[in-house]
């Protein structure tokens, strides 16, 4: 289900377009809106670095949070 969510923020970024991050829940929202506003008065490209959860880390799967990592060139 973290993968669904974390998969709504992508394509969100990966398109810059803050309304396609439709469900992303994702803590920094607000400033993620903000890059993509400055990546596209900018014209600069979006690419997803890292993505990884807590399950990653810890081992436990019962509560977990996804990390991702943009660039924007």
């Amino acid at each position: 289900q973290a993968n669904l969510l974390d998969h709504a923020c992508h394509r969100g970024v990966l398109a810059l377009d803050a309304g396609a991050l439709g469900p992303c829940e994702a803590c920094g929202r607000i400033g993620m809106e903000a890059a993509i506003g400055y990546a596209r008065r900018h014209r600069l490209k979006p690419k997803l670095l890292h993505y990884s959860t807590s399950a990653e880390a810890t081992g436990d799967r019962s509560r977990v949070v996804g990390y991702g990592c943009y660039g924007l060139f």
